[in-house]
């Protein structure tokens, strides 16, 4: 039986797309109505730019996941872009917003933490494109390879590694970034949502009505 690594992975970065967007729309209704309930208009705009990117981010992901490098390099690089990219703006903006309402439930560690997040972060992104861009300047295939294939002997290897580091480097910073949402989480408590079952309109009922009659004749 033969298991494909790739297909694992995707249905995993699916799974974590779907995990970012609930976690960023948590944080905003968070600041919406609790933290920011008397200064939401002075920070609206940054805050629904936030939410917009996050979830652009987390689209990203799933981009990512689903279009991989062997068969769909540009939708690929596409979604990466996303990630990283809009991820850096993302934890910028909350960094900013951190500072402006704290104390707003994390501690002044948690402010200089993001922030150190958000630096790295950014660094990391810049590093990366400028790597994977001189990596491809050099990248003279001998056979015809896909980059998926790439070997030390095509040429920019150096900066191929040293933009895939970079790459690691912001995927993690990220996940660190929303780690530190753990503390101000625990205090949120989710209800279960309620169905609700309308009344039947009177057109309706009328409706029921003649058809019931046509079946008796």
């Amino acid at each position: 039986m033969y298991f494909n690594v790739g297909i694992f992975a995707g249905e995993m970065l699916n799974i974590g797309a779907v995990l970012i967007a609930v976690t960023v729309y948590f944080r905003y209704l968070e600041l919406r109505d609790h933290v920011l309930a008397d200064l939401f208009p002075r920070f609206r705009w940054l805050s629904r730019t936030s939410l917009t990117l996050g979830m652009i981010s987390a689209f990203g992901v799933s981009l990512v996941a689903n279009f991989q490098e062997v068969n769909q390099i540009e939708l690929h690089i596409v979604g990466a872009l996303m990630i990283f990219g809009l991820g850096a703006a993302y934890m910028y903006i909350e960094t900013y917003i951190t500072y402006k309402i704290h104390p707003g439930g994390e501690s002044r560690r948690i402010c200089h933490f993001r922030l150190v997040c958000s630096v790295v972060g950014l660094l990391a992104f810049i590093s990366m494109i400028v790597t994977i861009a001189v990596a491809y300047h050099f990248y003279k295939p001998l056979d015809g390879r896909t980059p998926v294939n790439w070997t030390p002997a095509d040429g920019g290897w150096e900066w191929h590694t040293a933009s895939a580091i970079s790459e690691w480097i912001v995927a993690f910073t990220e996940i660190l970034f929303f780690a530190t949402y753990t503390k101000e989480f625990r205090r949120f408590r989710l209800d279960f949502p309620k169905l609700l079952i309308l009344p039947v309109e009177s057109s309706d009922d009328s409706d029921v009505a003649r058809l019931d009659n046509r079946s008796s004749l």
